[in-house]
């Protein structure tokens, strides 16, 4: 602020004072800062990218993704630029133009544990599961996010993999709630004894009512019921597969 008192147009600092702004959680102030640096200068990429990516945060998809396509035109190193633009993509499902961003966002700053986890994540939804698992778990393990944990689980959970799913869950969330989770899955699945186990232990294990976990037993009686299973068969088999 104080150097801006010798130059009020100096984009480059308006752009830092908008990202610290950002860092603060100003996200008006950021906003104005970025504006104004763009008032000086239409084609700065920085302060493109940082008012796309309020946007963004924002959930104003279509601004975000107009400032941020003009930050990379502008300057193609943006990372994360890069990176939101992939989750855009992701939520239009056009999965193929965010695997290119990501795998942009990763080249321009491998460190990134944002755009790994959502590379992972976008691999999971296109049932690349493998490649999704060790995306997420090199996360987790040199992060500890508890995203990348929880979506690492849903990869495992997804394959069958309960127990591991299990394991990895407890690494962010309480027993209750991850069996809860793996239970809604197992019913997704179509794996209906594993689902009665996990809900039921969901239940069992939490020290109150658990709304979540008594809906899902509810979907799992409806699709039980539909596929003329008895739930309760002595004989359940584990499903765990070796990966």
């Amino acid at each position: 602020v104080s150097a801006l008192k010798f130059d009020v147009t100096d984009v480059g600092i308006l752009a830092q004072i908008g990202n610290l702004h950002v860092l603060q959680g100003n996200t008006t102030l950021a906003g104005r800062s970025f504006n104004f640096a763009l008032q000086q200068d239409p084609q700065h990429a920085e302060s493109l990218e940082g008012l796309g990516l309020l946007y963004f945060r924002a959930d104003k998809k279509s601004k975000a993704r107009d400032r941020l396509e003009q930050a990379i035109a502008i300057d193609e190193s943006l990372w994360r630029a890069h990176n939101a633009l992939g989750v855009i993509a992701d939520r239009e499902k056009d999965f193929e133009r965010a695997m290119a961003h990501y795998d942009r966002a990763l080249e321009l700053n491998p460190a990134s544990d944002s755009a790994l986890i959502n590379r992972g994540y976008s691999m999971y939804l296109t049932g690349r599961y493998r490649e999704a698992a060790l995306d997420l778990f090199t996360a987790a393990q040199r992060g500890g996010s508890a995203r990348a944990w929880r979506n690492l689980a849903m990869v495992y959970a997804r394959q069958g993999w309960y127990e591991d799913a299990l394991e990895t869950f407890l690494e962010v969330m309480s027993p209750a709630e991850a069996h809860n989770e793996i239970g809604a899955i197992a019913t997704e699945n179509g794996d209906i004894d594993e689902a009665w186990h996990f809900l039921g232990e969901a239940l069992r294990l939490s020290p109150t009512y658990f709304a979540s976990a008594e809906k899902n037993m509810l979907e799992l009686r409806k699709r039980s019921a539909e596929a003329g299973r008895n739930p309760y068969s002595p004989d359940r088999q584990s499903t765990r597969l070796t990966p």
